[in-house]
């Protein structure tokens, strides 16, 4: 089984053709997960839910211009994520991502919503 999971894993690592290397973390993201450590979570655990974090909504970013609606956006996002949310479930230990991303949808959809607000919108293009 950790062989499996090993394989696994450095298959969904391994970078893509289209990965864009992110933004290395700011201090005071640092000092948040450092905050986080000393409280008595786990450092591997923190990092990799800000990892997954960090991604979707640079995906999000990234999508808010396209026409289709905000939820539409948000799940997309999502998908573009898989990786990093497959890693923080793995060091999390969650079973099932319906619970991660139904806690993280309404988060992301205000973020699309908030960055349409900011630019003005296409003609006809859903709010």
């Amino acid at each position: 089984m950790k062989t499996l999971l090993a394989i696994a894993l450095t298959l969904l690592t391994a970078p893509s053709a289209n990965a864009q290397a992110p933004p290395p973390f700011s201090d005071d993201d640092k000092a948040v997960e450092d905050v986080l450590v000393r409280s008595g979570f786990s450092r591997e655990i923190i990092h990799a839910q800000m990892v997954w974090e960090r991604c979707t909504e640079r995906a999000v970013d990234r999508f808010s211009a396209q026409p289709e609606a905000a939820r539409t956006i948000a799940e997309a996002a999502m998908a573009a994520c898989i990786t990093e949310e497959s890693l923080y479930m793995v060091a999390s230990g969650i079973q099932f991502s319906a619970s991660i991303e139904e806690t993280s949808m309404p988060g992301l959809i205000a973020r699309v919503m908030e960055n349409r607000a900011a630019r003005p919108a296409p003609v006809g293009a859903p709010r």
